[in-house]
């Protein structure tokens, strides 16, 4: 069964209002939510505007209030309110609230700021799963999107418009290479594309792009592209440079790889020299791709750039091809397979850091999908349904999941908000990891 970006949206709804739905104060603010509760949510907002005219600094009404407003079609007011619950004490239900009311009016930057900043105040436990899943969700859906209205607007795109650092490893052409290691094409572009990502000078885009725009180009998985094509391609990302070329099967366990950079403004080619080497000493080839792009940019590096990018992700040549196959499913979106051949290549190399953060990653996404409904998850997607009829529904119902803790959030397990220094890693998309576990419960207070 197949759930669309709406349906997810709507069970995320249920999910974060099950987050919420203990936190409130005693008294007129308890009452409002019984109001709400009951679908009476002219008389719940009347209680609240009571409660905050008597104590103007209560978060937990704000909140409230917020979520009213929203339930009454007043996205800006909603949102007013649970920013100015934040304003008062910083709370990682009230912004995640605020990402999902955010999404709604179309300000997915905003959301991911807000889902961010509940991750940041509790970065364990099944709730920072199902944020985490939520924000690679949406980068997944922004992926789609930009594919879409590029393909739309192909004819009115301009290269001129294009930053000249911008970059895009393609990949190269595998169809020359036995089947069974046909992969590594995939596995070599990527951390050709990881490396590159280490130079300040170039900005490099993001795999994930260039996966959906080969899903919506209907393109087959094996990637083909040639420097025909090459300058189409790299107008429809937004890249200058197309790094693209071709990987060929030798004897003796030996392989060749022949890279070549396409500028996509004046169509013109630079061939990088052929480089040959034994399949178990890949990560040696793919450094010396990596330099050789980089020379040809004419870009020079620092020394620390230098030293980063010389580091080889893994050099175990199994761990690497089971990496490799993981990308192929995750190209083609089957996420269960891509999780398993990550975490797969994670045991066999333990050192092979960004597969187990791809492993983590994808079991995130999944969990998130379980809980709005995907494979695994009917009950969210039957109280989906209901949601999309009646908001009221899935309020009793996640009530019910609330007295058991479902997702372990706390007042006192709350962290102070935290800004994240400017050379962290992304805590977004398919490129970041969050450490998880389970503690506490909602109905848990100080």
């Amino acid at each position: 069964m197949k759930h669309g970006p709406r349906r997810n949206r709507l069970s995320f709804l249920a999910c974060i209002l099950l987050l919420g739905a203990g936190a409130c104060a005693p008294g007129l603010v308890e009452e409002a939510r019984d109001a709400r509760r009951a679908g009476d949510y002219e008389r719940s907002q009347k209680l609240l505007e009571a409660e905050l005219a008597l104590h103007p600094r209560e978060s937990d009404a704000w909140r409230e209030l917020g979520i009213i407003h929203f339930h009454r079609g007043e996205s800006g007011r909603a949102i007013d309110a649970l920013r100015e619950a934040n304003r008062i004490r910083p709370d990682c239900r009230t912004y995640l609230y605020l990402g999902y009311f955010q999404e709604q009016r179309g300000d997915a930057d905003s959301a991911v700021a807000s889902y961010q900043a509940a991750l940041n105040m509790h970065p364990r436990g099944e709730f920072a799963e199902l944020v985490l899943g939520r924000l690679q969700e949406i980068e997944l859906e922004r992926a789609r999107t930009l594919a879409r209205r590029a393909l739309a607007a192909e004819e009115s795109l301009s290269v001129s418009e294009i930053a000249d650092s911008s970059i895009a490893v393609y990949g190269f052409d595998s169809s020359r290479l036995p089947a069974e290691i046909a992969p590594l094409a995939r596995g070599i572009a990527e951390l050709t594309s990881l490396d590159l990502m280490k130079v300040r000078a170039l900005k490099v885009l993001e795999r994930l792009r260039i996966d959906a725009l080969q899903r919506e180009m209907a393109l087959d998985s094996v990637v083909r592209v040639d420097p025909a094509t090459a300058p189409r391609i790299g107008r429809l990302l937004g890249g200058r440079t197309v790094v693209t070329g071709s990987m060929t099967g030798l004897a003796d366990e030996q392989f060749s790889l022949h890279g070549v950079l396409v500028d996509v403004a004046d169509n013109s080619l630079v061939q990088a020299p052929p480089i040959r080497g034994d399949l178990d000493r890949f990560f040696r080839v793919q450094k010396d791709l990596t330099f050789s792009i980089i020379d040809s940019l004419g870009v020079e590096l620092s020394p620390e750039e230098r030293e980063a990018i010389a580091l080889p992700a893994t050099t175990n040549y199994v761990a690497f091809l089971t990496y490799s196959r993981g990308l192929e499913f995750l190209s083609q979106a089957r996420f269960p397979e891509a999780r398993d051949a990550f975490r797969s290549a994670y045991d066999l190399d333990p050192g092979f850091v960004i597969a187990g953060q791809r492993a983590d990653q994808l079991a995130a996404l999944l969990s998130y999908h379980d809980a709005a409904g995907g494979p695994g998850g009917p009950e969210f997607s039957e109280h989906a349904a209901a949601a999309a009829q009646d908001r009221t529904s899935d309020l009793s119902i996640f009530d019910s999941h609330l007295a058991s803790g479902r997702l372990g959030v706390s007042d006192d397990s709350l962290l102070p908000l935290q800004e994240s220094p400017p050379d962290a890693p992304p805590r977004t998309g398919l490129s970041g990891v969050v450490g998880v576990d389970v503690t506490g419960g909602f109905d848990d207070e100080p």
